[in-house]
């Protein structure tokens, strides 16, 4: 069984899934019962909760079927593969609090073959820092540096499908706080 929450315009979503490979695109805003945001990590390891600021054309679950996350510490996906497959376009922003003296974070990544058009940002304050999306990446731990952090408590992250190409789609998860 899969479980996982995203907070969409200020209401908490939540997906249970069940079945091996179960995927599921919940709709973008629906009241639950159980409205409690996932608490922050404290520990390293630790799966950081976001909280998404904007989703345009991005969907909760957003990946092609196939490439559904076996691991239970991806949670909170966010992608471009919706409606229209990968012929969707359009970006999500979301924020993550950040732990004390972290230096890194470890986002999972998924992608189609192509890769033109897609793009991430890792922003704190007013500095932005590029990380690159590999091509065909399986849910990939992609490592995001906090260097640029030092001043803000706050890391706000940016994904941007540009390309209605065929295999051009872009999917991330909560961000995990590598173990020390």
């Amino acid at each position: 069984m899969r479980k996982a929450r995203w907070l969409v315009g200020g209401i908490v979503v939540a997906l249970t899934a069940c079945g091996p490979g179960a995927v599921n695109n919940p709709p973008e805003q629906a009241a639950v019962a159980d409205a409690a945001a996932p608490p922050a990590p404290t520990q390293n390891g630790s799966v950081m909760p976001i909280e998404i600021v904007q989703l345009d054309g991005f969907v909760a679950n957003g990946f092609f079927p196939e490439s559904a996350p076996e691991n239970g510490d991806i949670q909170q996906i966010v992608g471009s593969y919706g409606a229209s497959g990968d012929a969707t376009i359009g970006s999500a922003e979301f924020t993550i609090a950040l732990v004390e003296d972290a230096q890194e974070l470890l986002m999972p990544v998924a992608s189609g073959p192509t890769v033109d058009g897609l793009g991430l940002e890792a922003i704190c304050g007013e500095t932005a820092a590029l990380v690159e999306i590999e091509a065909g990446s399986n849910w990939a731990l992609t490592p995001i540096s906090l260097n640029h952090c030092a001043d803000t408590n706050e890391l706000r992250v940016r994904v941007i499908d540009t390309s209605s190409e065929w295999g051009s789609w872009v999917a991330v998860a909560a961000p995990i706080l590598p173990a020390s």
